[in-house]
């Protein structure tokens, strides 16, 4: 004998207040072996047993009134049929108790009423607990358990922010091109078409969204016409196709809640990058570059500016992205209470006020988050809101619900949505946006050194991706923030930045898509870059100082603007600023002013950067020419020295044969 138990709602969009319901199936053993024998000559039966509670109103208030219905399924004929609730006080003790009966039971349903009026009963806010058994002839007894929620009418109502993330998952290639059709995967388009219809025709629900900009451009893109391109080749959908208009009416249905404030767009960075890895390229200063091209693509897409709040993936930000983010207009960011600190313990959720900062930080509220996600959780969700709405003396702190939605989520939005509906008929809580749940944080709290790790990309992604990132900013900055190519290389080291390429299981396996963008940057900024070179030969100078002329070629179809920077162990070249030269394409000559000083001569390196990328270098020799007239002094010297020797020499020599005549005449 096994049972299961489940709970369901009602259909979507029914008009009638929460009903929570708990389901119990029992499959019975044969009808002799259990306790209500049947006759020899019965044969033996199955039965199934079907147990339904529904709730009139998921709370009442202390003198409200306790209705529920009690439904049981049965499949075979039934001669007796039992339901028993009992209905203790959070101390244990029976409050209520009462059992129906009925008999001769056809297959089917039936239901039993339970009603009880409160007023005289004195309670207090609190989970007062429900038993629920029932016995059914051809099967044992069925034992449910529930509860019941009292909550004073005058309780100030439990604030609740639902944000409702998009999964993001590139499809776009650097040509420009769709690797995966957006025809076939639709599950985020058709989530954000959701939300905003929900938006649009619940305004109360003040729902929040978090969409990566860089969804909004592929959609965009989509809407105009497309490319794919696969092992068929390529394949142009045109701007009438059905997907692209699919995709033209999701942007319109959201730019309509956008317009009519009916759905909170929080300011996404728009490629919403990976924390961690901005990190270990030291690029933390990207996050400016990415909320400024991520406004304008909310602009572009939905004519909107969103608001002053973020969510990033990984629901971390380090200490050191506080300036960015500040310099942006960001006042608050939603975060996970691993990523928070109170003191050394991590931080309660709802709303803390920053340390050092007047930025809020929205902690979010992980069992709630997952109890929404689930959707069809409307008995744990309901438990976890009221532990919220009770638990604090002075007022229910703002509970924030962050919920991922769209393609490979868990939560789906069709449940998601149906259970917010329900939602929205409790008297006790309070749909907020998330920036009116920022408006009053208590606090204070820290955020750490570190963003939190989460899953790590593949080993040697960040490296790669750092090494397209020195080349691509160092290419922009070299030819100008205007040049289309340069822009569009950078852009390429901020989609290399996602952490969308991670995917919805965290596990990273679009990666290999995510370093093709870093490797598109690298091979443009190189093929202007790499073209410069720089030539010089070794020199001597008229005196201890002069002009030493080198030849830069730039051999790319771009002005080029770049830094020379001079190395020597004793000369004096160009102090501690560079030379900034301008080159056009063909052949550069510059001259660089040198002083020896006091030395014979030096070695000069000359190394040539484009922003902080090294793109040439040279070595020569530079020498004073009074060096050269030492060596026609140190030259005269010696034939003078070696003369003299010579003659000093023959004198000796004429002195010695004259003593020796003499000697000789004498003798």
């Amino acid at each position: 004998m096994a049972a299961h138990s489940q709970t369901t709602l009602p259909p979507r969009g029914a008009m009638r207040s929460l009903a929570l319901r708990l389901a119990c199936v029992l499959w019975a053993a044969p009808i002799a072996a259990v306790a209500v024998a049947a006759p020899p000559e019965t044969p033996a039966m199955e039965q199934a047993v079907t147990v339904e509670v529904v709730h009139d109103e998921p709370s009442v208030p202390p003198d409200g009134a306790i209705g529920l219905t009690v439904g049981v399924d049965v499949t075979v004929p039934t001669e007796y049929l039992e339901a028993r609730i009992r209905v203790r006080r959070p101390s244990g003790a029976l409050l209520y108790q009462k059992t129906e009966i009925a008999h001769e039971i056809e297959p089917g349903r039936h239901e039993f009423r339970f009603e009880r009026d409160l007023k005289d009963l004195e309670l207090d806010e609190g989970r007062y607990p429900i038993e629920l058994r029932v016995l059914a002839s051809g099967s044992g007894p069925t034992e449910l358990t529930d509860r019941l929620l009292v909550v004073d009418e005058d309780r100030e109502p439990l604030p609740v922010s639902v944000v409702a993330r998009l999964a993001c998952s590139p499809s776009i290639d650097p040509s420009g091109r769709f690797v995966a059709d957006p025809a076939a995967f639709t599950g985020s388009r058709d989530a954000a078409s959701s939300l905003a219809r929900l938006a649009l025709e619940r305004p109360g629900l003040a729902l929040s969204t978090a969409i990566a900009p860089l969804t909004l451009d592929e959609w965009l893109r989509i809407s105009e016409g497309y490319e794919t391109v696969g092992p068929a080749g390529v394949e142009t959908v045109p701007d009438d196709d059905p997907s692209a208009l699919a995709y033209a009416d999701s942007l319109e249905t959201l730019r309509e809640a956008a317009e009519g404030g009916v759905l909170e767009f929080l300011d996404v960075p728009f490629a919403d990058p990976d924390m961690v890895g901005l990190q270990v390229m030291d690029g933390v200063e990207d996050l400016t570059e990415h909320y400024s091209r991520g406004s304008s693509l909310y602009q572009a897409a939905l004519g909107t500016t969103p608001s002053a709040g973020t969510a990033v993936r990984g629901d971390s930000l380090p200490v050191e992205a506080l300036v960015p983010l500040s310099e942006h207009g960001i006042e608050f960011a939603l975060l996970s209470p691993d990523s928070v600190r109170s003191g050394d313990a991590s931080a309660s959720p709802g709303a803390r006020r920053m340390e050092e900062t007047t930025m809020t930080a929205l902690v979010i509220d992980a069992s709630i988050s997952a109890s929404i996600s689930a959707g069809a959780d409307a008995n744990g969700l309901l438990d976890g809101l009221f532990d919220r709405l009770i638990e604090s003396d002075d007022g229910p702190e703002p509970v924030v619900a962050l919920v991922d939605v769209g393609e490979g989520a868990d939560a789906d939005m069709d449940d998601v949505e149906t259970l917010l509906v329900e939602l929205a008929g409790i008297p006790w809580i309070e749909f907020q946006t998330a920036s009116e749940a920022a408006v009053r944080p208590s606090g204070p709290v820290t955020l750490p050194e570190q963003a939190d790790p989460g899953k790590a990309a593949p080993p040697g992604y960040w490296s790669e991706v750092g090494t397209a990132r020195t080349a691509a900013h160092s290419f922009r900055t070299a030819v100008g923030e205007n040049d289309p190519e340069a822009d569009t290389a950078v852009r390429d080291v901020l989609v290399a930045e996602s952490r969308c390429w991670a995917g919805p299981d965290e596990s990273w396996g679009l990666a290999e898509r995510g370093l093709a963008y870093a490797a598109e940057a690298e091979r443009a900024s190189t093929a202007v870059l790499g073209a410069i070179s720089v030539a010089a030969k070794d020199i001597t100078l008229a005196g201890s100082g002069g002009k030493i002329p080198l030849t830069l070629v730039n051999g790319s179809d771009k002005t080029v603007e770049v830094a020379i920077f001079t190395e020597s162990e004793s000369a004096e070249v160009l102090g501690d600023q560079p030379l900034i030269v301008s080159l056009r394409p063909a052949d550069n000559f510059v001259e660089l002013p040198v002083a020896l000083g006091g030395g014979l001569g030096d070695t000069l390196t000359v190394r040539v950067y484009a922003g902080d990328l090294e793109v040439a270098a040279t070595e020569l020799r530079v020498r004073a020419s009074y060096l050269d007239r030492l060596v026609v002094v140190a030259s005269v010297v010696l034939v003078l020295g070696g003369m003299l020797f010579y003659i000093r020499r023959r004198v000796l020599k004429g002195r010695t044969s004259g003593d020796t005549s003499s000697r000789r005449r004498a003798d």
